[in-house]
């Protein structure tokens, strides 16, 4: 998701132009950059997370444990956040 949103977000400029010539402007029309900005930003702070998970051969205590509490702490609801 952190790559997509990143993706996105790098070439969104380029691909209006592109897409503006090419009478296309309606693929990406309904990108909100606002919300992809948001995906990147809560994405972005667990990257670290699946790439251990994703390097490991077989998962174990050793490497699941400590991920989950690094996804337990990065998505914990701050006070008057109730999304």
């Amino acid at each position: 998701m952190y790559r997509r949103a990143e993706s996105v977000e790098a070439s969104y400029e380029s691909l209006v132009v592109v897409l503006t010539e090419r009478s296309k402007l309606e693929l990406i029309a309904y990108v909100s950059r606002s919300l992809n900005k948001e995906i990147m930003q809560l994405t972005k702070s667990i990257v670290n997370v699946f790439h251990s998970l994703e390097n490991a051969s077989e998962p174990t205590l050793q490497y699941v444990a400590p991920s989950y509490f690094l996804l337990h702490d990065n998505f914990k609801l701050l006070p008057g956040n109730h999304r």
